[in-house]
C-alpha cells in the first residue's frame, strides 16, 4: 500500500525489467522527497474491464508532493518529474519501445485502445483514484501533451488554486465506482472524462 504521506510512488509489476524505471527513480530522487517504489508479483489473467485494470507500471503523484514538498524544494522539481515521466515514452510506446504489454483473448491478441503497460494516477479528497489513460498508439507529441494536461490538472486540484480554469471538477465527477478515468483528446487539446456508460456498451458488445 502507498502511505498517505508519500509524495510520489511507482508500482512496478515484476514483469517490467528494473532498468525500465532506473532513470525515473534516479531523476526524481531528492532530499526530503518521500518516494515509494513498490513491486508486485505477476498475475495471471484477470476478469476486469480493460480500462480499469491496473497497468504493469503505474506512477502516483499525490497531494503531499504539491502542497508540501514543492513549497520546500521549489518548483524546479515539478519540471524534473514531468521530464522523468515523459522519459517513459521511448521505453513503453512507439515503434522502438523496450517493453509493451499485450492482452490475449480466445481469438488472439486484442487490439488495445489504451496502454496496458503504463498509466499515471492521483488520489483526490474523497478517496477516489484518478487515472490518466494513455492511447496505445499515441505519438510522442500527444503523449507529452497528455502528461502536461494531467499534471496541470492535478497541480491545480491539490493546490486548491484556479480549479475553475482546468475545465474539469474532479470532486463533481461520479466516475466508475472508486475510479475516475481521463484521457487526452488531441482534437480539443484538453483532458476529457471517460463516460462510465461506455463500459456498459463494452460489456454488451462482448456478450453479443
Amino acid at each position: 500500500m502507498i502511505e498517505s504521506n508519500s509524495h510520489i510512488a511507482l508500482i512496478r509489476d515484476e514483469r517490467i525489467p528494473e532498468d525500465i524505471v532506473e532513470e525515473f527513480t534516479s531523476s526524481v530522487s531528492a532530499e526530503s522527497l518521500t518516494f515509494r517504489q513498490l513491486s508486485r508479483s505477476a498475475r495471471g489473467p484477470q476478469m476486469s474491464i480493460e480500462w480499469v485494470a491496473f497497468p504493469l507500471l503505474a506512477i502516483f503523484v499525490l497531494r503531499p508532493y504539491f502542497d508540501g514538498f514543492l513549497n520546500e524544494a521549489g518548483r524546479d522539481h515539478y519540471h524534473v518529474l514531468r521530464n522523468a515521466i515523459i522519459g517513459f515514452w521511448g521505453k513503453l510506446f512507439g515503434n522502438n519501445c523496450k517493453y509493451q504489454a499485450a492482452v490475449l483473448t480466445a481469438s488472439g491478441i486484442k487490439d488495445l485502445e489504451y496502454s496496458a503497460s503504463f498509466a499515471v494516477y492521483t488520489v483526490i479528497d474523497n478517496g477516489k483514484l484518478v487515472k490518466l489513460l494513455i492511447h496505445e498508439d499515441c505519438s510522442k507529441a500527444d503523449y507529452i501533451s497528455s502528461i502536461d494536461a494531467f499534471l496541470g490538472l492535478v497541480d491545480a486540484y491539490h493546490c486548491r488554486a484556479a480549479r475553475e480554469n482546468t475545465g474539469i471538477d474532479l470532486d463533481e465527477i461520479k466516475g466508475l465506482g472508486s475510479i475516475i478515468l481521463l484521457e487526452y483528446d488531441k482534437s480539443c487539446r484538453s483532458l476529457r472524462v471517460i463516460d462510465p456508460t461506455m463500459f456498459k456498451r463494452e460489456r454488451d458488445n462482448a456478450d453479443d
